[in-house]
């Protein structure tokens, strides 16, 4: 993991122990309060990245997960006995309802979630500031947009038109893409600029007590990245609206204000989209 080089001692959490890339795991339920206890009182870290969560969930998941998972978290740093920084990493999500002259969002554009998901991110930020501000931890909030790249999972509009067209092109039923709406603007980046700007955030002491937007800067309609993904694929197929995918709340239109993060730490996404949409195809 060149990204990590230098950094000493790297752990990790997950449902299950293994040590990968040179990273050790130990087996911990976010949501479990006396595992993670467990899991901090065993790394006794000086820098926490705070990555885990679930989106598109059912509601009382993401609360359980996203909200009570991060207030367990900062529980469980009474147990050191020196305050540690923390990168929360929440998402764009909590902007909810955007404005049409609210794009490009800053980082002082109001706050209003839609939706399970938008709300527990919102609440678990609270959470992260009280703690910051009692003097727990050092933590900075990152806000990451719509990330893209390989390995994103399913449940997401890239990872979901990258499986239909891998579908149509392996000859695999009809050549037909169905899709929810296509006409919202969304601004995607990729997972490993976003990563590199969680690292770059975490080493700068002036990031800290503040929030940050993480995106390419750029909209792109879902009905463009479809149209990519089929040109790159080289794959023709006809394209439905399928009315069960269609969200009963959407935005029309959400695009990141990054130059706050760009003036902090000269952070510019180099992965075109392109490239993004290119490996995601081929993790798939």
């Amino acid at each position: 993991m060149p990204l990590l080089e230098g950094w000493g001692e790297i752990f990790g959490t997950d449902l299950e122990g293994p040590e990968i890339g040179g990273v050790r795991l130990l087996p911990a339920d976010i949501t479990n309060a006396g595992a993670i206890v467990d899991v901090i009182r065993e790394a006794r870290p000086d820098l926490i990245l705070h990555l885990a969560g679930v989106s598109g969930a059912k509601p009382d998941l993401c609360m359980a997960v996203n909200l009570e998972g991060t207030r367990n978290v900062f529980r469980a740093l009474g147990v050191l006995a020196t305050a540690p920084r923390v990168v929360f990493v929440s998402s764009a999500a909590v902007y909810g309802r955007i404005r049409p002259e609210e794009t490009p969002v800053n980082e002082s554009t109001p706050v209003r979630p839609a939706g399970a998901y938008g709300e527990s991110k919102a609440k678990a930020e609270q959470v992260a500031r009280d703690a910051h501000n009692q003097g727990f931890a050092r933590v900075v909030i990152l806000r990451p947009f719509n990330l893209v790249g390989p390995g994103l999972p399913r449940g997401l509009a890239p990872s979901d038109f990258a499986a239909e067209v891998l579908r149509v092109k392996r000859g695999d039923g009809d050549d037909v893409v169905r899709v929810g709406a296509l006409t919202p603007i969304r601004d995607f980046v990729d997972v490993r600029d976003a990563v590199r700007a969680y690292l770059l955030v975490a080493e700068h002491p002036d990031a800290y007590g503040k929030v940050w937007n993480v995106g390419r800067g750029e909209g792109t309609s879902i009905g463009d990245l479809l149209e990519r993904l089929l040109g790159l694929a080289g794959v023709t197929a006809s394209v439905q609206t399928d009315t069960a995918r269609l969200r009963a709340v959407d935005v029309p239109e959400m695009v990141a204000d990054v130059g706050a993060l760009t003036r902090l730490v000269s952070w510019r996404p180099e992965i075109t989209l392109d490239q993004s949409l290119v490996d995601l195809l081929q993790s798939g």
